[in-house]
């Protein structure tokens, strides 16, 4: 029997804790599936009322607050606290979702995404990664430290990839995840809320988890088909009274009905792990290195021609962590392991922040500035931080990520002006949406040192800001690197 495809799914992404009023602020996605203007039960297999569209729908939720941080919950063993949250919709989401629909060809047929047990991811471990700490070897069978990764760049695949035409159309899914890319969009549809709820009952850290109050909209068909609505949980951090710290979901868990059913989902083990490590939303191995030959995806000690153009600094971050996260959301299986659990990434992305060495404070290399965005609806005039995302390409027969994550060249990791689209060669570059600021304290210079560092970024946009401290020291919180030139003089 095929799997029931959730039609509304509902995440917690932690973002502060103030222990002055004993409050947590958390952001909350709705995801619909299908039209967003169309009832959502439509399309629905299992046996549901009928229901209202998710456009103008009322939203009332109601926190559950698990004291037991080992244990995923469940919803029958966490009973909801009695305070209602409700979510208001914004005005203008209607307009923002014919806008979409005008401008995009939104036909696809959107179902749950469906992990290939067949795809594995690999990583190969830079000696800048193994020199930062205390490395003896790889701790999964996805990281590399042999020649596997250049012989996969190098060889040619057995057969030669099918070339297909692209598809310009895309599905209801696709068109939330490209809103998501930019929360003040996201807001205007409804897919982000803010809500607080009490941090009391994580005195000793637990898991949070919201789900559909009674009388909201769309609580009924939960009632009447479980697999209706789809729920997250986010572990919660040990919080104490006096003690601020940045929090952060860098792992979402899913919430079953029951033990049973919690049991039978997988493995949670490199979940448990995740979420304990970067509870904070600080990268724990920053690494860093110039290239000094024409090819900058090999080691510094590798044989090659001197560089013809000045590759900037190549920055990388838990190499092996996010090969074996960035895998459990491909495959539900990794070498070595028993099956994984669906357990998805809340992170989306990374920012960096760089400074002269002994300097004080940060500049972050990804914050923007937008003139406003016109889809349907106006967005005003914002200053945010995009972020750097990490992909995995197809190299022969698997998936690699690439030695580096970023590459840092005396200006924004995440927003080229138009300027910089010209001197690249572009001619007439479309109209920049962002630009980039906060660049002028930390110019990138031969003969300086500079130290670097990665904030995470959930899927909301939020995560701990550039003037953050992260809670946990990390095994190499930061790189430094005294930039210098490879590239040879020309003639004068």
């Amino acid at each position: 029997m095929a799997a029931v495809t959730p039609h509304l799914t509902i995440a917690p992404f932690l973002q502060g804790y103030d222990p002055a009023t004993g409050r947590l602020t958390v952001h909350v996605t709705l995801a619909p599936v299908g039209d967003p203007r169309a009832a959502l039960t439509d399309g629905f297999t299992a046996a549901v009322p009928p229901g209202p569209a998710f456009a103008g729908a009322t939203i009332v939720l109601r926190a559950h607050a698990s004291g037991d941080p080992s244990v995923v919950p469940t919803l029958a063993d966490v009973p909801a606290l009695p305070e209602d949250l409700t979510l208001g919709m914004p005005a203008q989401q209607a307009d923002l979702f014919d806008a979409l629909a005008a401008r995009y060809q939104i036909t696809k047929p959107q179902g749950a995404p469906v992990r290939n047990p067949g795809l594995t991811l690999r990583k190969y471990l830079p000696e800048s990664y193994r020199a930062a700490f205390a490395f003896v070897a790889p701790r999964t069978e996805l990281a590399v430290t042999d020649d596997s990764y250049e012989c996969a760049r190098s060889c040619p695949p057995p057969t030669p990839p099918v070339v297909t035409p692209p598809d310009e159309s895309i599905s209801w899914g696709e068109a939330f995840a490209a809103l998501m890319r930019q929360p003040a969009a996201a807001r205007a549809a409804g897919l982000i809320h803010t809500v607080e709820v009490d941090a009391a009952p994580f005195a000793d850290g637990g898991f949070l988890f919201l789900s559909l109050a009674p009388g909201s909209d769309f609580a009924a068909q939960h009632a009447a088909a479980p697999e209706f609505v789809d729920v997250f949980a986010t572990r919660v951090p040990r919080l104490v009274a006096a003690e601020p710290r940045a929090v952060f979901t860098p792992v979402l868990f899913p919430v079953a009905a029951d033990a049973a059913t919690s049991a039978a989902l997988g493995s949670f083990d490199d979940a448990f792990a995740e979420a304990l490590r970067f509870d904070d939303g600080f990268t724990r191995i920053v690494h860093c290195n110039q290239p000094t030959t024409a090819d900058p995806n090999v080691e510094p000690t590798a044989a090659g021609s001197a560089p013809v153009t000045d590759y900037g600094l190549q920055i990388g971050w838990d190499d092996e962590d996010i090969a074996i996260s960035l895998n459990r959301a491909l495959s539900p299986s990794e070498p070595g392991k028993p099956p994984l659990a669906v357990a998805p990434p809340g992170f989306s992305g990374w920012r960096v922040d760089a400074r002269p060495l002994g300097a004080a404070n940060w500049s972050s290399l990804c914050r923007i500035r937008g003139d406003g965005i016109v889809l349907g609806v106006d967005i005003d005039p914002f200053e945010d931080e995009l972020a750097v995302e990490v992909q995995p390409s197809r190299l022969g027969e698997g998936m690699w990520l690439r030695p580096y994550h970023a590459r840092w060249r005396a200006r924004s990791l995440v927003a080229p002006t138009t300027a910089e689209s010209l001197l690249a060669g572009r001619r007439d570059p479309a109209p920049v949406p962002y630009e980039a600021v906060g660049l002028g304290d930390v110019a990138l210079r031969y003969g300086r040192a500079y130290e670097v560092r990665v904030r995470m970024r959930d899927v909301t946009g939020g995560g701990p800001g550039a003037g953050a401290k992260a809670f946990h020291a990390g095994e190499a919180g930061s790189a430094t690197w005294r930039m210098r030139r490879f590239v040879p003089l020309g003639q004068v």
